[in-house]
This record gives structure tokens, sequence and C-alpha cells, in this order.
């Protein structure tokens, strides 16, 4: 072995030890933890960026995906972590996939669980997190992201913020209702959404 393949080999060795060491992690908060925590009051209004949406608690988010349509929302949130940045939360879902836009008929698809966004570990780009931060929902697959908020995963998937806390009250056919979706020019600015009355 040349002294050249050495030197890559113990550089690499070293890398791979230095990540390691980072994905062990440093016995922070569980997601026990983090629910043992009271819940917070959390977002008051819906948020928007280019890249994701956040949403209070108790209100119907809604997400469109070609002929899925689900309706999701928060029933509780905790935060953990001296930063605030670790959360985790309770939710509920319903779902259809026969191309109606009202849940009012009781024949939908009911579910719900727990999400949880904990400490991340690596180096940029090999970064993981812990927790149970994804959801299949509406023929996807979302990523929470610590408080109230989801990443758009694609530009064909729309979600629109509702004040509806009832999943009779829920209706995608609504005009007043704004549907958003990722934006890969990055143009959109960070906004805060009034939410359509029920």
């Amino acid at each position: 072995m040349t002294t050249t393949t050495q030197g890559v080999l113990r550089r690499g060795l070293i890398l791979l030890l230095a990540l390691l060491s980072l994905s062990c992690g440093t016995g922070g908060v569980t997601e026990e933890g983090c629910f043992a925590t009271p819940p917070i009051q959390g977002l008051e209004k819906a948020l928007v960026s280019w890249a994701n949406l956040c949403m209070p608690a108790n209100r119907f988010l809604l997400i469109r995906n070609r002929r899925f349509l689900a309706a999701f929302r928060f029933t509780s949130v905790h935060v953990a972590g001296a930063d605030g940045m670790m959360s985790c939360a309770t939710y509920e879902t319903y779902e259809r996939e026969d191309g109606r836009t009202s849940f009012r008929d009781g024949r939908f698809r009911r579910g719900g669980g727990r999400l949880s966004a904990l400490e991340s570990h690596g180096v940029h780009p090999l970064v993981f997190q812990d927790g149970h931060w994804r959801i299949a929902i509406a023929g996807t697959k979302l990523n929470y992201s610590p408080k109230q908020c989801f990443w758009f995963p694609n530009p064909d998937v729309e979600m629109a913020p509702t004040a509806v806390s009832d999943i009779t009250a829920v209706d995608a056919a609504d005009p007043a209702l704004r549907w958003f979706r990722l934006d890969p020019t990055q143009s959109r600015e960070n906004a805060e959404i009034t939410l359509s009355p029920p």
C-alpha cells in the first residue's frame, strides 16, 4: 500500500469516526421526555414560506395530491430542549381517495399518531434527525419540522390551512381557501395566513 493511499484511508477513517461520534448523540431529549413536557399553546396563525407551512393546533390543514385528499390537525404540541428547537406532537388524520371534497358523509379513513423532531446528528449534507418526523398522508410523505410545520415534498402536493376544527365542516372546494405548494423559484416571502372561517 502506498503512502498516499494510507493517508487517504487514514483521513477517511478519521472522518468516519467523527461522524459516528456525532451520530451517537449526547444523551439529549427522547421522545418520551418531549411528551412529558406540558403542551404549548403554539401558533395562533398559519405561516407559509416558499418551502414549508406551519399550522396552529386543533385546526385542519388540507392536503391535496392528485386524487388524494387529506385533512390533518395537531391535537397537542410539546417543546423540548434548552433552545426550544426540538418538538413533538400528537395528530389525527382523515383521508379519502374518491374525488369528493367534503368529509361530511363519514366515508373516509381515519388515523392518528405521534410526530417528533428531536436532535440532529452529522455534518451537512450527511445529517439525520432523531424522532418520528415523517408521515405518510395523501399519497405522499411529509416531513415534520419543529414546532408545527411541514415541508412541501414537491410542487404536486398542495396544502390549504383552514380555521375549521370539526371534520364534518371541512370542504376542500371552498373558494375562500388558499392553496399553497412548493415554490421552486424560492420567491414566495414568509407570510402569516388569515385562516378561512368554518
